[in-house]
């Protein structure tokens, strides 16, 4: 995919799940698509959280001047 497509790896869908799944989500989503690798997961309970945050829409950017940090979608780790 010559990096146009992220990967975040969802192992179960407890607390170290999710954690693992919002720690790499972030830089992830940025890219043209997304797989959400849920192989082996034993269940749990945040399934209802990692749809709520998939289906996240951006409402803006920030975009820095130039040669100072890069544009970041917003809201780019919402969860609520």
């Amino acid at each position: 995919t010559q990096g146009r497509v992220g990967y975040v790896c969802v192992p179960d869908s407890d607390e170290q799940g999710f954690g693992e799944f919002y720690r790499d989500f972030g830089c992830e989503s940025a890219k043209d698509g997304l797989i959400v690798d849920a192989r082996c997961n034993a269940g749990g309970f945040i399934s209802e959280l990692v749809l709520k945050q998939l289906m996240q829409r951006p409402m803006g950017l920030s975009v820095p001047r130039p040669g100072r940090g890069r544009v970041v979608l917003s809201p780019m780790f919402c969860t609520s």
